[in-house]
């Protein structure tokens, strides 16, 4: 190759160099646009987003739901307890709550702790969901283990249908009141 040539293609590289350059800038241009829209669309829809109301009627009206297919979801995260169903059972005879033997549901891990168990329960909890629970009226959720891992069941069950959640008191399960989104 000639002097001339070379000349030529570095004449040629930078002018490609400059177009992408420009073409980089100009797209992060539109994805900042972009971005502040929606962050004004979040803080909008934050300052928007109305007040839980009545929230002593719904606790109340979701304390004797009973619908026509409950379902009873046992989850069970502690190394110590490997599981809860038949306290859970005992609960729900006490209180009077009619699910089917059948409609009780475990999840049990012999305790939860790095990423790899993590994902092994929210797969679980996805194939729960989209299996045995697909049929489900209505979820009771009691939950043995971290405050996460009840976030987690929380955000997969979506509340598709009513999700009422349990905790584990000193003693015994209690009530503490259904997932709302509103």
């Amino acid at each position: 190759m000639e002097s001339a040539d070379i000349e030529r293609l570095w004449e040629m590289a930078n002018k490609i160099s400059i177009i992408v350059s420009l073409g980089t800038f100009v797209f992060s241009i539109i994805i900042w646009f972009l971005l502040k829209k929606q962050q004004k669309k979040m803080k909008i829809l934050g300052y928007t987003t109305p007040p839980i109301k009545d929230y002593k009627t719904d606790f109340e009206k979701y304390t004797t739901l009973q619908t026509d297919n409950p379902f009873a979801l046992c989850i069970s995260l502690l190394s110590t307890t490997h599981s809860i169903k038949s306290v859970v059972k005992k609960y729900l005879k006490l209180n009077n709550l009619k699910i089917r033997d059948k409609n009780i549901i475990e999840l049990a891990m012999d305790g939860i702790d790095g990423t790899e168990a993590i994902e092994n329960y929210l797969t679980q909890l996805r194939e729960l969901r989209r299996g045995e629970l697909s049929d489900a009226t209505e979820i009771r959720l009691f939950i043995a283990g971290p405050v996460q891992a009840g976030t987690m069941a929380g955000a997969i069950l979506d509340n598709w249908v009513p999700v009422l959640m349990y905790h584990k008191g000193r003693i015994d399960y209690e009530y503490w009141g259904p997932l709302l989104k509103s």
